[in-house]
């Protein structure tokens, strides 16, 4: 893709993972094209890379929506993150470095402070502590030079990204939850544990499956 159909690209998916359009939602080719001022010959190339991610479904003849939820294989995503995180982790535990520590601490004090803020709406809170969480695990990625396996991960099934969204939504209690979590992953870096490593990330992988059948209830247009 173009750099400006890659843009336009990064901006709805964004917009798909957090909800902003929802399962079910048509997008047309000529109102995305106006909207980002392109002709729709880049539109087209940004919905079928969309289309190849399972975020959208393209029919003949009956347009383009925002493809449902498919929660078969989640767990086995979940399994496949697990191994790979814990793997990082150890990794990390043995090159840190103070410097290190201090960028993700960083992190972690600002998506605390966030739960302090009583007045914003929980979508604003799942939004920006979504970006956080990107970014606290794109750190860890990246100072093992893993950047690439965590851009795979990521890519491999897009729809984890919107069940990960989707979790941070239901309630101030799963954001608080995966601060604390964070913050029990940044004690074992302090401490140099590997020995907690596997039950922190196996409970960071799989916390958000205890609500997903409260979600499923709430809003089952959104799943397959």
């Amino acid at each position: 893709m173009t750099k400006d159909s890659e843009q336009i690209y990064q901006t709805l998916l964004r917009e798909i993972v957090t909800m902003d359009l929802k399962p079910g939602t048509m997008l047309r080719e000529i109102e995305i094209s106006e909207r980002f001022k392109v002709s729709r010959t880049p539109i087209r190339d940004v919905f079928k890379k969309l289309e190849y991610d399972g975020l959208l479904v393209i029919q003949s003849q009956k347009g383009s929506y925002v493809s449902k939820i498919d929660l078969n294989g989640i767990t086995d995503i979940m399994l496949i993150r697990e191994d790979v995180e814990l793997s990082v982790l150890s990794e990390l535990i043995d090159s840190e470095t103070s410097e290190d520590l201090d960028s993700l601490k960083e992190i972690v004090d600002k998506q605390n402070k966030l739960l302090l803020q009583n007045d914003a709406f929980i979508e604003e809170k799942a939004a920006q502590f979504f970006d956080l969480d990107n970014l606290f695990h794109q750190q860890i990625y990246a100072k093992v030079k893993k950047d690439g396996v965590l851009k795979i991960l990521n890519s491999s099934w897009p729809s984890f990204s919107r069940f990960r969204y989707l979790t941070f939504l239901r309630d101030y209690r799963s954001i608080e939850r995966l601060c604390l979590i964070h913050e029990k992953i940044l004690k074992a870096l302090e401490e140099h544990d590997k020995s907690t490593l596997p039950e922190i990330v196996k409970e960071h992988n799989f916390s958000g499956l205890d609500g997903i059948d409260g979600i499923r209830l709430k809003h089952p247009e959104y799943f397959k």
